[in-house]
């Protein structure tokens, strides 16, 4: 939810924005992110294993990161240049099925960010 509106937000500001989804393969992705200069990776635990193996490559040709994660120590903020830390309310990782204040203050931070 928070990537298609951090997605939307971008494109309506002129920038060219590549959305990168779980079933890319490391070829497709790859390809996309050549053409980049910035790799936004969101990740509520910041060990979601596809978003840290896409922010690698990304890392790997060159690409600069920035994060969205919770607060806690993941590596996903080791990974990036710059690193957002969004208040959860909700402090079990792996728990996707509960309902937490991440999501809605990703969101109030992406407006902020880009008024």
């Amino acid at each position: 939810m928070s990537t298609q509106y951090l997605s939307h937000k971008l494109f309506l500001l002129g920038k060219n924005v590549i959305v990168s989804q779980i079933e890319d393969s490391k070829n497709i992705f790859l390809t996309k992110i050549k053409h980049c200069q910035l790799m936004i990776s969101i990740s509520k635990s910041g060990e979601t294993e596809y978003v840290l193996e896409k922010t690698n490559i990304a890392k790997s040709v060159g690409v600069q990161v920035v994060s969205f994660t919770n607060s806690l120590p993941n590596s996903l903020v080791e990974l990036s240049q710059i690193s957002f830390k969004v208040y959860d309310d909700i402090h079990v990782l792996d728990e996707r099925s509960v309902i937490s204040s991440f999501n809605s203050n990703m969101i109030q931070l992406i407006d902020i960010i880009f008024l």
